[in-house]
C-alpha cells in the first residue's frame, strides 16, 4: 500500500521528469556536408523556416573575419541572395543597426530586415555577433516583407593550426507567406552559400 509520503515522493518524481522533457533543446540534425563546409537544421519555435547552423573551417585570422563582417555595406559580395545592405546607425564600437534585403524567388516577395547587431569579445580570443532583429526601427518599404522576428549569431574561434572556426546560425519568422519548399530550401542554403562565399574571400 502506497503511503502519503511515497505518493508525494512519485508525484515530485514524475513532475521533474516532465519537465525534463519540456526543457531539453532540440537536437540538431546534419543537413548538408560539403566542401568543409556543415550545416544544421532543427524545427524552430519562431515560424515555419527551420533554424539553421553553418560550420567551417577558413585559414584566415579572426581579425580577418570581423572585419569583413563589419563591412555591413559590403554584404551583397558574399552574403547568399542579399541584394541590399547598409548601415543605419552605428551605437559604439561594439553595437550597430543594420538594413539588408534578402532576393526571394518569384513569386515569393522579397523579405528585408533590420538587425541589432552586439558585438562581444572572450579572452581566448573568440569574437561572437549576437543579431536580433528590431521590426520597427525604420518604416516598412513598399514590395518588401518585414521579417518579424530573428536572432542570429556569427562566431569566428581561432584554432591552433592557424584557422579560425565559423559559426553562422539563424532563426526566424520570414513573415507572410512562404511555401515550405522555399522554406526547406533556405534553411539550408543560406548559411551553406554564405560561408562558402565567405571562405573564397578569405583564403
Amino acid at each position: 500500500m502506497l503511503t502519503k509520503n511515497k505518493i508525494i515522493t512519485l508525484l515530485l518524481l514524475a513532475a521533474a521528469t516532465l519537465a525534463g522533457f519540456v526543457a531539453a533543446p532540440d537536437t540538431w540534425s546534419l543537413a548538408k556536408e560539403k566542401g568543409g563546409i556543415k550545416v544544421y537544421t532543427r524545427q524552430s519555435s519562431l515560424g515555419n523556416l527551420k533554424d539553421s547552423k553553418g560550420v567551417v573551417q577558413i585559414k584566415a585570422s579572426v581579425d580577418d573575419v570581423l572585419t569583413l563582417l563589419r563591412n555591413f555595406d559590403g554584404y551583397t559580395k558574399w552574403m547568399y541572395k542579399c541584394s541590399e545592405s547598409k548601415l543605419l546607425k552605428r551605437v559604439s564600437d561594439t553595437e550597430y543597426y543594420v538594413y539588408t534585403v534578402t532576393d526571394a524567388p518569384w513569386p515569393v516577395t522579397d523579405r528585408d530586415l533590420i538587425s541589432k547587431v552586439n558585438a562581444e569579445k572572450k579572452p581566448d580570443g573568440t569574437i561572437t555577433l549576437k543579431l536580433t532583429g528590431v521590426k520597427d526601427f525604420i518604416p516598412e518599404k513598399p514590395g518588401k516583407v518585414r521579417v518579424p522576428r530573428f536572432s542570429g549569431i556569427w562566431q569566428a574561434s581561432p584554432k591552433p593550426n592557424g584557422t579560425v572556426e565559423v559559426l553562422y546560425q539563424l532563426e526566424s519568422d520570414p513573415g507572410g507567406s512562404l511555401p515550405d519548399w522555399v522554406a526547406n530550401a533556405t534553411a539550408t542554403d543560406i548559411p551553406f552559400f554564405t560561408l562558402s562565399e565567405m571562405k573564397k574571400l578569405l583564403e
